[in-house]
């Protein structure tokens, strides 16, 4: 089973300033830990750009009680090499309206990518299958 992790398109900016020097190193953004959220993300649109294709896709989860976030909404698929290309997306069978399983990954400790979400039934392999 492979996944594809992407960052949210909601940006967080941490600034550290020290006025000293550090005691002990410091390991910068980790160690994180995460707790996940099952749901499906239905593709909401796909738009060619110069680099690739964005697939805009709004996360559901599938429990009704689990608090959604603006992340949630609006928000479009990132592999390792950027934006899919057009034959990843036409492998993938991807098209609006379609619905894949996908999952949550919400920072509970560390500063890492706050939001991370992953499709265990896509390839990641860049270029299609």
């Amino acid at each position: 089973m492979h996944s594809i992790s992407l960052m949210s398109g909601l940006a967080s900016l941490f600034l550290l300033v020290s006025c000293g020097k550090p005691s002990s190193p410091m390991i910068v953004g980790g160690p994180c830990s995460y707790t996940t959220t099952q749901g499906m993300a239905t593709i909401t649109a796909l738009k060619t750009q110069a680099d690739g294709i964005e697939v805009q896709f709004n996360f559901q989860a599938n429990d009704s009680h689990a608090a959604a976030i603006p992340a949630d909404m609006h928000n479009h698929l990132t592999l390792s090499t950027g934006l899919p290309t057009s034959q990843w997306v036409t492998a993938q069978k991807l098209v609006v309206g379609s619905q894949i399983p996908a999952h949550r990954q919400e920072i509970q400790t560390g500063t890492c990518t706050p939001y991370i979400y992953e499709f265990p039934t896509l390839s990641d392999a860049p270029h299609g299958a």
